[in-house]
């Protein structure tokens, strides 16, 4: 079980590490010094989070509600297109495998798509077949990440893919 670490925005950070066997799962606590070091800053900017796993997806919620994002969650591709094509996204982290419409089918999709309809947001791949849905083969995603994917990959991929300064290089210049 892990303790809630409670950060300035009021949310609340589970960090976990998920592996694909229960047995393997790992379990960590993030200190709130951690938290206030390490945690990008990502206010004012709106993320839609499309995976069908509700642990993972709720996890992934907290994290970025944690650095001042605003998510929006979704476990279907059908629902992800409406969100797109109703709010404006600044981001969108997509796992692959997906019930009914497959998140690469959406990736084409979403290119398809006029750049004032989400044709050129950022999209962020996390997935645990990646024997499946090879990276080489997918086109028009800004990062790929693996299942199970540590905390600071993911959030130093965030940034990245933004072009944000973290906290870190923020202090130093």
């Amino acid at each position: 079980m892990t303790a809630p670490v409670h950060h300035g925005y009021g949310a609340v950070v589970r960090s976990r590490s998920f592996q694909r066997h229960e047995h393997c799962k790992q379990e960590r606590v993030m200190t709130a010094s951690d938290a206030t070091r390490t945690l990008p800053h990502l206010a004012r900017l709106t993320f839609l989070i499309v995976e069908d796993s509700c642990d993972f997806r709720e996890l992934l919620a907290d994290l970025l509600r944690a650095c001042g994002a605003v998510v929006i969650e979704t476990d279907n591709v059908r629902s992800a297109k409406e969100q797109v094509a109703t709010t404006k996204v600044d981001i969108i982290v997509t796992d692959l495998a997906l019930p009914g419409e497959d998140g690469a089918t959406f990736l084409r999709w979403l290119r398809a798509q006029p750049p004032e309809h989400g044709g050129r947001v950022p999209v962020i791949v996390v997935t645990a077949l990646y024997e499946r849905y090879r990276a080489d083969d997918l086109t028009g995603c800004s990062a790929y990440l693996q299942k199970p994917v540590e905390i600071s990959e993911f959030l130093s991929t965030v940034v990245d893919v933004l072009g944000l300064a973290t906290a870190r290089s923020r202090t130093r210049a």
